[in-house]
């Protein structure tokens, strides 16, 4: 332990970490039957306290579901 921390070292100990959750979304095929886990787990992961931000991969899916997602975070700023 230092005797005299740095300004930067003690301010970042007093700091709340900051969250960001990865949610990737891969092939999936549109329609209620997916789109309806996907989206418990997005509103779960907004509703974590914890976690600040969220960031949505998709990846190689139908284009039904990729504007169902974008259309679910078209109002919200911490996605």
């Amino acid at each position: 332990m230092e005797k005299f921390p740095s300004r930067e070292r003690s301010t970042a100990a007093t700091l709340e970490p900051r969250v960001t959750a990865v949610v990737v979304v891969r092939k999936m095929r549109p329609g209620r039957a997916y789109w309806t886990p996907l989206d418990l787990c997005l509103r779960s992961a907004l509703a974590e306290p914890s976690i600040d931000e969220l960031v949505i991969v998709d990846h190689d899916n139908e284009a039904e579901l990729s504007s169902g997602v974008r259309a679910f975070l078209a109002d919200r700023r911490d996605v």
